[in-house]
């Protein structure tokens, strides 16, 4: 009696890692072809209910860059770039789309009005003494 209840509970386990793996699969196309629709709004929410389903992979997270990217999202699109990479450092395309992104990203510090003059008095009233 216990093995076949060990069988039966078997069976119902195995049905729904089945279901889980094809309705991820189903989801990751849905993905892909929003994504191919130019929907990359509608793409990157099915990648991260992905990702939220426990499904970790360096396509998924290279393809939620990707659409991320050309949603003009460069910060999430750089980071799920990195997440991918993570999982797989040689990958090509990943590498080159990181990069890419990271062109993208400009760091521009600029002084306020005020801070300016301040560095600009100081350094000119700076004299050194030689002891």
């Amino acid at each position: 009696m216990k093995k076949i209840a060990i069988y039966i509970l078997l069976i119902i386990f195995s049905n729904s890692l089945l279901f889980s793996q094809t309705d991820a699969s189903q989801i990751f196309k849905e993905a892909n072809e929003y994504y191919a629709k130019k929907d990359y709004s509608a793409a990157i929410e099915k990648y991260e209910q992905l990702i939220n389903q426990g499904n970790i992979s360096a396509n998924i997270y290279y393809n939620l860059a990707n659409a991320y990217y050309r949603n003009n999202n460069i910060g999430k699109a750089i980071l799920n770039y990195k997440r991918a990479k993570k999982l797989d450092p040689s990958d090509y395309d990943i590498n080159f789309n990181l990069q890419l992104a990271q062109l993208k990203i400009v760091d521009k510090i600029t002084m306020s009005v005020w801070v300016k003059p301040f560095i600009q008095t100081a350094n000119y009233n700076m004299q050194f003494e030689l002891v």
